[in-house]
């Protein structure tokens, strides 16, 4: 099948929504595709559902824009205030964004190749889903992907740099919000948008075993009247290399890893005693593997990638970075 747009989109996170939308708000053709069932990213799938205040990270006025709009979809109000937010609720409201911008959107579908690439311009992009294989001719090719795939893609040698650190998130329920101020190494607490959310650091302490470290400064999200806490790349594995073999065999780890830190939690605070977890974020925090590779030279003019040097994931900056990419991608 061979289908042709003025765009594609790699990759359905949060900065690759914007983007996509970016470029069809200035009247592109726009097909995003997704390799999950789900668009986000890191703002959905991987818990870190939280704006920080604009006063400590800075937002450009076209993002800003982006933010109001996204707000207004999540029935809240966008101000520069921090603001915490269900995830689940943003899965829904983006791909509404996307229709409504008129960007054609696909899920389960895998990049393989460039197409047709001539001296320093891509033809497009061969993705494969599960009806088959699909080549998708455009003018221009923006990744956002958090590894910047396009650029990695095929060279192995980058991909099994030197061992990194990834991480995921916990979601749990039934805590006390009186009783979890009372911890030891509580501290920063900033009252978030409706004074029903909370976000503070809290620097826990456990043994690291097994792979998995659960020491260090915990970014913690708390939602008052649903007694739901969000604990923000929490749990830590060391993978061997950014190779897909090591990484999938970490993030295996950092899944019952998460198990074992709540029992860690029960035994070590009362107020953990009923607490469930209800999401582990499949997600884990890639960005970081950005640190340790050095990323070929981008050797096509018409790819944007998103990602490059973006090692600490922030909501604000995925739609700096959005905006970025689209403007690079639709300007001649």
């Amino acid at each position: 099948m061979r289908m042709t747009y003025d765009v594609l989109v790699i990759g359905g996170t949060l900065e690759g929504c914007i983007a996509a939308c970016e470029a069809a708000r200035s009247g592109k053709k726009v097909l995003i595709a997704e390799t999950s069932g789900s668009f986000g990213g890191m703002a959905t799938n991987g818990l870190h559902s939280y704006f920080p205040a604009q006063d400590v990270v800075a937002q450009t006025t076209a993002a800003q824009s982006w933010k109001d709009d996204i707000f207004s979809r999540l029935g809240m109000v966008s101000s520069p205030e921090a603001a915490v937010y269900d995830e689940q609720q943003l899965k829904i409201a983006l791909p509404r964004l996307l229709k409504d911008y008129g960007v054609t959107f696909l899920t389960h579908v895998f990049p393989q190749e460039a197409l047709n690439p001539t001296g320093n311009r891509l033809g497009g992009y061969i993705v494969k889903g599960k009806t088959g294989a699909m080549e998708v001719e455009c003018a221009a090719v923006i990744d956002a992907t958090e590894s910047s795939h396009t650029l990695l893609a095929g060279n192995i040698s980058t991909m099994e740099a030197r061992p990194f650190e990834i991480s995921t998130s916990i979601k749990m329920n039934s805590i006390d919000w009186s009783a979890i101020k009372t911890l030891s190494g509580f501290s920063g607490v900033v009252p978030c948008q409706g004074g029903e959310t909370s976000h503070f650091t809290w620097k826990h302490e456990y043994p690291f075993a097994g792979g998995i470290s659960y020491s260090g400064d915990c970014q913690v999200l708390y939602t008052e009247h649903l007694q739901q806490v969000i604990f923000m790349d929490a749990v830590k594995s060391r993978s061997a290399s950014c190779s897909p073999h090591d990484v999938s065999s970490a993030q295996a780890r950092l899944r019952k890893g998460s198990y074992d830190f709540l029992e860690s939690l029960k035994k070590k605070h009362g107020l953990f005693s009923k607490a469930h977890i209800i999401h582990v974020a499949q997600k884990s925090n890639m960005y970081g593997m950005q640190e340790v590779l050095t990323l070929p030279v981008n050797p096509y003019q018409n790819l944007s990638v998103c990602n490059s040097g973006f090692s600490r994931y922030t909501n604000t900056e995925a739609l700096n970075r959005g905006v970025q990419a689209a403007v690079a991608a639709i300007t001649p």
